[in-house]
């Protein structure tokens, strides 16, 4: 398996894998419900000074 990823993509953090126990990830809703599970239990330093950017799913 390369690290080189050259194509479109969505991205998931580390942390947030790790945090949810390594789901296997398979549709969009499965990809925006834990992006929606990782922001309602605040895993992630969102208050850090940096300005972040968060997704959210235009079909629900």
């Amino acid at each position: 398996m390369s690290a080189v990823h050259s194509d479109e993509a969505f991205w998931i953090q580390t942390r947030v894998l790790k945090w949810a126990g390594y789901p296997e990830v398979k549709t969009m809703d499965q990809y925006f419900d834990l992006i929606r599970k990782t922001i309602t239990k605040q895993i992630l330093p969102w208050k850090t000074g940096r300005q972040t950017y968060r997704l959210y799913n235009p079909l629900r």
